[in-house]
């Protein structure tokens, strides 16, 4: 099986959109942002890796824009570390309901190649990669 950055997004969004529901669950959502704070920190450290290669390609190929090179690694760590937070606020019993509101009031942030369903209010990657993909042109 080929792994690709499409394959990882779905996976990875599937996994976060079972975890939110958990998280809505007092007690019980002190273990799924335990489990989400792990994840954002092996998110923080996988995109960290894929920037690092990425700008290394980049820069071997005499590229003048690394930094778009490096996108998806860069949004992995910045998905990461909304994880860490959100589990943060999920292990507290009583707070975690801020999070109810959070999801159906401004949404998720969506990994760039993930399938959006209908009804949601997604935060959009790829809105956010062409603002960038702008400012560097």
């Amino acid at each position: 099986m080929h792994i690709t950055h499409r394959s990882v997004d779905r996976f990875l969004a599937q996994c976060e959109t079972t975890l939110n529901l958990i998280d809505y669950v007092p007690i019980i959502s002190s273990y799924s942002g335990a489990l989400r704070i792990l994840a954002g920190v092996v998110e923080i450290a996988a995109g960290a890796a894929f920037v690092s290669l990425e700008i290394i390609h980049a820069l071997l190929q005499d590229s003048n824009y690394p930094f778009l090179k490096s996108w998806n690694g860069i949004a992995y760590c910045l998905h990461g570390l909304g994880n860490i937070i959100r589990g943060l606020i999920a292990i507290f019993p009583g707070i975690n309901l801020s999070l109810v509101l959070y999801d159906y009031k401004i949404g998720r942030m969506n990994y760039r190649h993930e399938i959006v369903e209908k009804n949601t209010y997604p935060l959009n990657q790829e809105e956010l990669w062409e603002r960038i993909r702008g400012l560097c042109d």
